[in-house]
């Protein structure tokens, strides 16, 4: 055996050695993402949580924007997104809301895994819109758009008691990424 083969054995057995603590890192990181976003939404409030949502971007930001791994909660009040590393926050007022939809992924043209893309109007009245990878992408976009018929009727001024009713105290077990 060689120089250049135990040295080859060295690196293997570093980089697997190393595989675990990296795992670890980023659990811890997913995790701490995931209890800030229940202290600032309170547990009760949330009606759908994916600790591991990837967020794609945003529309009229380009290609030079961060993208990363995050913990993504919906509740009746709307959207936020919390970065696992940075604990940077997106939020998106559910009055901001103007549809949600399944699209596939067309990533360097190749089509990968289904993403939600929720299209936004700001306070200016700017149309965007807003890219995440989810598990369960049809709860999360049945849930979105029943919050958003919900506020449409508010705002029509149309009783909408019964529709926010309706909403899901929490993600059915089936079809729902709750905790």
């Amino acid at each position: 055996m060689g120089t250049f083969d135990i040295i080859m054995i060295g690196v293997t057995i570093a980089f697997f050695a190393l595989i675990p603590l990296v795992l670890r890192w980023s659990h811890r990181k997913r995790d701490g993402a995931a209890a800030e976003v229940r202290e600032l939404l309170g547990e009760d409030n949330i009606l759908l949580c994916d600790t591991s949502a990837l967020f794609d971007g945003v529309a009229s930001e380009g290609m030079l924007q961060t993208r990363g791994n995050g913990c993504l909660a919906l509740t009746k009040a709307g959207l936020l997104f919390v970065w696992w590393h940075s604990r940077e926050k997106i939020q998106i007022p559910v009055s901001h809301l103007r549809g949600v939809e399944r699209v596939p992924s067309r990533r360097n043209g190749v089509t990968g895994r289904e993403l939600i893309r929720i299209h936004t109007r700001d306070g200016a009245g700017a149309d965007d819109t807003v890219s995440f990878y989810v598990e369960k992408v049809a709860a999360w976009v049945a849930v979105i758009e029943r919050l958003i018929h919900a506020e449409d009727a508010t705002t029509r001024g149309l009783e909408a008691d019964e529709e926010r009713e309706a909403l899901p105290q929490e993600a059915p077990a089936e079809d729902g990424v709750l905790w």
